[in-house]
């Protein structure tokens, strides 16, 4: 019962990823409407999230490899919780709504960091051999159901108001530090691994030496969620703008979309 209960537990942080930005997409509109802002704004609600989280993820692997993996992925749905919490009290200063919003974000993208890869990680080195793999197989699939659910729970919670999707956000980080704290091991980080220096240097000189084959995959692997997040900002204006699907259709339809 108790690996079952962690494995849950894990299982929340490849989907609090996923929740960041889906949740958000179908309603930009909402949000661009709301606070009067333009395309370019607009667009940096998801960015602020997207690029702490790419810049981090390296770091917080490096810091989980000293200090453990449990205590980097508690602090990091700390920065979740901390994050949502600055972007739903934002409209309550209406002239610094987008700013305070900003701010927010990037804190919960800091926070986003330390989640699926962590989770990936930790589960390398709780389970073994069949075990490991049926449980890093359980991750992708509370991935792949937060990509279906996160713009049907944007959609719930729109119905109320936009910024309510930040009270959901917080409330699935709390109840999966909850489930860390209590159900995974503390595996102890090692002592004698590398700083952050020489792992960047480590990491550079690798990319250097392999650039033939991880150039063309980095390059490929941008493009392609460039395209995707791109596509998804398109429809989620497309539906309201041009058909005028307005509500909870319009998210039933987004995330149909989305999914296909």
């Amino acid at each position: 019962m108790k690996e079952k209960l962690m494995m849950i537990s894990l299982g929340l942080l490849p989907l609090i990823m996923v929740l960041g930005n889906s949740t958000l997409i179908p309603l930009l509109p909402n949000i661009q409407q709301s606070l009067g802002l333009n395309e370019l704004q607009t667009g940096f609600i998801l960015s602020a999230f997207t690029i702490p989280a790419a810049i981090l993820i390296p770091i917080a692997g490096i810091l989980s490899d000293r200090y453990g993996r449990k205590k980097l992925i508690l602090i990091s749905l700390t920065f979740i919780m901390v994050g949502s919490v600055i972007s739903f009290l934002s409209m309550a200063i209406p002239n610094e709504a987008f700013s305070i919003l900003i701010g927010g974000r990037v804190i919960q993208g800091m926070g986003a960091a330390g989640t699926t890869t962590l989770a990936m990680a930790l589960v390398g080195d709780v389970f073994h051999n069949d075990k490991r793999a049926t449980a890093l197989g359980l991750l992708e699939v509370y991935n792949g159901v937060g990509k279906v659910i996160a713009p049907i729970i944007g959609a719930t919670v729109g119905l109320v108001i936009w910024s309510a999707v930040f009270i959901v956000y917080p409330l699935v980080a709390l109840m999966a530090f909850l489930g860390i704290s209590r159900y995974v091991e503390n595996v102890k980080g090692s002592e004698n691994v590398l700083g952050i220096r020489a792992y960047f240097q480590q990491a550079f000189r690798i990319v250097y030496q392999r650039k033939k084959e991880l150039f063309p995959l980095f390059f490929i692997g941008g493009v392609g969620l460039f395209i995707v997040f791109g596509v998804l900002y398109f429809l989620s204006f497309l539906i309201q703008e041009t058909y005028h699907i307005d509500g909870f259709l319009r998210e039933q339809l987004f995330s149909s979309l989305s999914v296909r």
